[in-house]
Order: structure tokens, then C-alpha cells, then sequence
């Protein structure tokens, strides 16, 4: 399995490249739709996820606080009728790959 995680960062096309073979990728989604400066936004990522022709898990990660709290339903609504398992970790979860 291939696993991509990005960094505290928007989508730029080499990590559009980076990404293109992942099974498990592992984005920062600082916000729902709210574009942030030096941050991908939740939907933003969601579309490029379903370009990926392996994926099958995204963890969106470093969602501020206020956003998780007040909007964790419509985060997850944007995993609905992907090929992906979408989800949002808390600390100390771990996803189990199959081998």
C-alpha cells in the first residue's frame, strides 16, 4: 500500500503528482470551504481524492477546532458516494490496513 501525507499545506500540483498512486492519503483540511492561506480546504481536497484511481481511505487532518466542532457531520456528508472511506481521526486513533 501506498500511503501520502501532506503537510501543513494547500494541494499544489506536485503534491497532486505525489499523491496519484496512494491507497491512504492523509490531507490537512484546515477548513470546510473557507479558503485559508498555506491550507487546503475540506472540499477541495474530497474532489482531488476522487481523481485518484487507488485510493480507498482519507483522513482529513488538521481542521481547526471551531470548524470540527460546529461542522464534523458536513465534513464527513463529503465522503457520501465516493469510492474512499472518508474519515476524521481523533488523536491516538489508528486505521488497521489490510495486507
Amino acid at each position: 500500500s501506498r500511503i501520502g501525507i501532506s503537510g501543513d499545506a494547500g494541494l499544489t500540483e506536485a503534491s497532486r503528482k505525489l499523491f496519484q498512486e496512494c491507497h491512504v492519503l492523509i490531507h490537512d483540511a484546515f477548513q470546510l470551504k473557507e479558503f485559508v492561506k498555506g491550507h487546503a480546504t475540506a472540499e477541495d481536497v474530497v474532489a482531488f481524492a476522487r481523481s485518484l484511481p487507488y485510493l480507498k481511505f482519507l483522513a482529513l487532518v488538521h481542521i481547526n477546532r471551531r470548524e470540527r466542532r460546529q461542522n464534523k457531520q458536513a465534513f464527513l456528508d463529503l465522503g457520501k458516494k465516493c469510492s474512499f472511506k472518508l474519515f476524521i481521526p481523533n488523536p491516538g486513533d489508528a486505521l488497521i490496513l489490510p495486507c
